[in-house]
């Protein structure tokens, strides 16, 4: 009997071992690919726009650098605020001599906001705006170790707008602007407590959530099934950076949303999908607004069709400029 015993516990023991040691090796290339997605990382320089052809926005790459050289001749001031987790953040503010509104803008994932926002940034400073460009969190001035996908960047919009409310009178109305990950962050932030004086949303190109954007990508860029890898992932993610990757959409907050919103998208968008930000409109509860930019690829609605885009801004913000000014 005792040998019968030990045949048995031989090969349960290989086993075990094996299942084991496969599981170690799973949870770590898990922790690699997490660190990957969303871990802080020095950031990508502009330059890397003009050498690198492969790189969304190349072929507007004039317009992104005379943008950038415009926002750098700009007169501006470096302002930090405090995060709901401690963590410092920064950015820039350029202020009007007149102000009728400030703006605060979010750029997307391991961008900058004097890119995303290169050419519009001079638009909508010609509009009265005073500019509020945000660095998001691991990114420039900011602080913090990883990207939330705009799950704990939302917190970080509402931190924003209760500073820049308690810098200006209460009368001055504020807008929050998001491109890509940046989209998603105004979009998720739009259910949370705000001040009276914000008074609209516009987000270009956003995604529903981390959990579909990752999955996306994941499928798409590495052919693979997002399954195998995202439950690990999605461990180290609540373990490491506090939030799990599905535990958000915008399509569930829109639903409580409570200002108009514009939305922005490229049909050609191979990034993250227009048939997000269709959902993301169709969830959204409150006014709203939505222009698709056929031929645009990611983020590139603004640059594809500016002449479009501009009255279609200009239209929407002096829509709800008008209406905070009546209800005064």
């Amino acid at each position: 009997m005792r040998v019968t015993v030990l045949s048995v516990a031989g090969p349960l023991s290989v086993f075990l071992l094996i299942a084991v040691s496969l599981f170690i090796v799973w949870m770590l290339v898990a922790l690699w690919a997490m660190k990957t997605a969303i871990g802080k990382r020095p950031d990508r320089p502009l330059e890397v726009i003009e050498k690198d052809p492969n790189t969304a926005w190349h072929r507007f790459n004039k317009e992104i650098h005379e943008g950038v050289d415009r926002i750098d001749a700009m007169p501006k001031t470096e302002i930090y605020t405090k995060a709901h987790d401690g963590i410092t953040l920064g950015g820039i503010l350029i202020e009007h001599p007149s102000p009728r509104a400030t703006l605060i803008m979010f750029h997307g994932y391991r961008s900058a906001g004097e890119n995303d926002f290169s050419c519009a940034a001079s638009f909508y400073h010609s509009l009265g705006f005073n500019l509020l460009i945000v660095d998001q969190r691991t990114h420039a001035r900011s602080g913090g170790k990883y990207i939330g996908f705009g799950v704990l960047e939302r917190h970080d919009c509402k931190a924003w707008v209760w500073e820049i409310h308690k810098r200006y009178s209460k009368d001055l109305p504020i807008i929050i602007t998001g491109v890509s990950m940046g989209a998603s962050t105004v979009l998720m932030a739009g259910e949370l407590d705000m001040p009276e004086n914000l008074i609209a949303i516009i987000a270009d190109c956003g995604f529903t959530s981390p959990k579909e954007i990752i999955a996306s990508v994941i499928k798409k860029r590495y052919h693979i099934p997002p399954q195998i890898i995202m439950p690990g992932m999605n461990v180290w993610a609540k373990l490491l950076a506090k939030y799990s990757f599905d535990e958000i959409s915008t399509c569930d907050t829109l639903k409580n949303v409570k200002v108009p919103v514009l939305f922005i998208h490229g049909r050609a968008d191979d990034f993250v999908p227009c048939y997000m930000t269709e959902r993301a409109f169709e969830a959204c509860v409150t006014e709203k607004e939505v222009i698709y930019v056929e031929n645009a690829g990611h983020g590139e609605s603004y640059l594809t069709e500016r002449e479009r885009c501009e009255s279609t801004l200009k239209a929407f913000v002096e829509r709800q400029l008008e209406k905070f000014r009546s209800a005064l």
